[in-house]
């Protein structure tokens, strides 16, 4: 707050304290209506007030009654900017973030449209910047450890709408399988991803792709649109090409 006007902030429990002018005033902090829990290798605490999520990260619920969903955040997760959004009607749905270790941390948002049963999991020491992520209709996303995400990535692992075939009642765009994505890869720039993909560990994706198959080999290249593999046996680093040559001289 600004210290021109003498106003200053705090928190306490579940209340926030506003300061102005050497004058504390209280507030109640508004009840989380999803269940929410804070975790680590050895515990697991619930908490029930916005004030206590970890910093820079919001859930919002537009069902008054709360929708039965859960978000599990690790103790040590990195928030740069994270939102949780839960749509009505998104009942029995799970969201789980693992501990951040020296990742840079969590740049992104899901949104959780209608449906039951949808599911989010995002690895340990997995960086994302900027990443937007749709779940609904029961969909899951399975993000591995170690996996790096540059900007404006989209992942969609359900369709806003539906698409029929003609004459029956038959859905033909609803998510198959969970989209996979395994240990250490490596998404560009503006990539999508969509229901169903299947990237094995160390699974390199090239800028501005689309991603719409399952893929089973590691250590690939894919790139495109649709997306192909377009080379074998590779593997990346951490490190700038600058800093690697340097450390294999």
């Amino acid at each position: 707050m600004s210290k021109w006007f003498g106003f200053a902030d705090s928190r306490d429990g579940g209340h926030k304290i506003l300061s102005i002018f050497g004058f504390k005033v209280k507030f109640r902090s508004k009840k989380l209506l999803t269940e929410v829990y804070l975790f680590d290798d050895r515990s697991e605490v619930r908490i029930t007030r916005q004030s206590d999520l970890p910093k820079n990260l919001s859930i919002i619920n537009s069902s008054t009654r709360g929708g039965y969903n859960v978000v599990k955040i690790h103790k040590n997760l990195k928030c740069r900017h994270v939102r949780l959004s839960f749509s009505e009607r998104c009942v029995n749905s799970l969201c789980v973030l693992e501990d951040s270790g020296d990742s840079a941390g969590l740049d992104m948002e899901a949104i959780f449209l209608p449906g039951e049963g949808s599911e989010l999991r995002i690895g340990k020491r997995t960086g994302m910047n900027g990443t937007k992520i749709w779940l609904g209709n029961g969909s899951k996303c399975f993000i591995g450890d170690d996996c790096r995400f540059s900007y404006e990535i989209i992942i969609r692992t359900t369709d806003g709408h539906t698409i029929v075939e003609e004459g029956t009642s038959h859905v033909l765009n609803q998510q198959k399988n969970p989209c996979v994505i395994g240990n250490s890869c490596w998404i560009g720039l503006r990539s999508i991803i969509n229901k169903n993909v299947v990237l094995p560990h160390d699974t390199i994706v090239g800028s501005g792709s689309v991603v719409t198959s399952k893929f089973d080999e590691p250590y690939i290249i894919v790139a495109g649109n649709p997306a192909k593999v377009i080379r074998h046996h590779v593997k990346h680093h951490r490190e700038t090409i600058y800093d690697y040559q340097k450390s294999a001289d």
